[in-house]
């Protein structure tokens, strides 16, 4: 017997917990069918899981993405199972979306590997984030389901679940940090002694969990805050300073990278591209 535990939902994503009660004995079905697109990360325990002719013994740290309509076997050893997975399901139209952006040809039938330290910090931002705010869920969920389809596996080393919480929750703190204080002037140094960490290994684990440097997460905050001051209307050299640039040109050249045009042309309405 399957035991499912719903956590959250939103309109594109749903969040759940499948387990076994240890009370009642378990019978693997001959075959199941897949009836969503999912990205299932297996928490403890382990099973064979098996589709056409391939199969894998699944365990703690592995991660398998599904296509519905995947015809598949699950067996256990165990008459009381105790693997316990994470599982996220998609709406088609936003799998759809991550394909497109992400540049993935099709989503894959079925894909196993072993989890990565970014992968187990978008799960920890996931399972931390209310049903309530579901654009915030969603847009993680999305960042989670792209790394899921387009991040290399890397022989790095995977933190333990404490080590990863510890980590993930720095990495949270200097992230709200830069949404509130993107205008001030930030160090490695200083941002490091904050959260306790060296400048260089809070720098490395930075990027790691977040996929982007420190310094790039400051400038894109800075960037999105300056596009909505210009949408508010407020000059162009003012928001320069305002979101924490200390020189025009600089800000202008970098704005134009990234928004495909230049402030002043922004703030008018003209060519505006998130």
């Amino acid at each position: 017997m399957i035991r499912y535990v719903p956590l959250a939902q939103t309109g594109q994503v749903s969040l759940a917990r499948f387990d076994h009660p240890g009370t009642v004995p378990h019978h693997d079905p001959h075959e199941e069918v897949a009836p969503d697109f999912t990205v299932n990360f297996v928490e403890q325990g382990a099973f064979r899981y098996s589709a056409g002719r391939a199969s894998w013994r699944l365990g703690a740290g592995t991660v398998f993405v599904v296509a519905p309509g995947l015809v598949y076997r699950c067996r256990h050893e165990e008459r009381f199972p105790s693997d316990v997975c994470f599982s996220l399901a998609f709406q088609r139209g936003l799998v759809e979306d991550v394909q497109r952006t992400a540049g993935v040809s099709k989503w894959p039938g079925l894909r196993v590997r072993q989890a990565t330290n970014r992968l187990g910090y978008l799960k920890w931002l996931v399972e931390r984030t209310p049903a309530a705010e579901s654009m915030a869920l969603e847009t993680i969920a999305c960042d989670l389901l792209r790394a899921t389809l387009t991040e290399e596996e890397r022989r790095t080393h995977v933190a333990s679940t404490r080590q990863l919480a510890w980590y993930a929750e720095r990495v949270r703190a200097v992230c709200e940090r830069f949404e509130r204080d993107y205008a001030q002037e930030h160090s490695l140094t200083s941002l490091g002694r904050a959260v306790g960490m060296s400048p260089y290994h809070f720098a490395r684990i930075f990027r790691e969990l977040t996929g982007t440097p420190p310094h790039r997460r400051l400038l894109e905050v800075r960037l999105q805050r300056a596009a909505q001051r210009l949408r508010d209307g407020c000059p162009v050299t003012d928001t320069c300073f305002a979101v924490g640039f200390s020189n025009l040109s600089h800000f202008i050249r970098l704005f134009r990278g990234r928004f495909g045009t230049s402030p002043s042309r922004y703030s008018r309405g003209a060519g505006i591209r998130a």
